[in-house]
């Protein structure tokens, strides 16, 4: 028993900071004004003054805003974060 629960607890954490690496790389990538890579799934939102981006990766969202009203060009965070109007 003492085994495999090592074994469970090893594998568990190289995919928490597989996963972690992942978040790292792709807030890096996309502050330094890249796509991100890693989509899920992905939509436009279209306005009057723009376009807005939105990318849903695992376990964050990246909004591309390219609007006149907003002076955020990216907003990297967790996926629960909403777009701003």
């Amino acid at each position: 028993m003492k085994v495999v629960k090592k074994v469970i607890s090893v594998i568990f954490m190289v995919l928490f900071i597989s996963w972690l690496s992942l978040i790292v790389y792709e807030s890096y990538m996309v502050t330094r004004g890249e796509q991100p890579k890693f989509c899920i799934k992905k939509e436009e939102h279209k306005y009057n003054d723009g376009v807005t981006t939105e990318c849903l990766g695992l376990g964050y969202k990246v909004y591309m805003y390219d609007r006149s009203s907003i002076e955020v060009q990216v907003e990297f965070g967790p996926f629960w974060i909403s777009e701003k109007k």
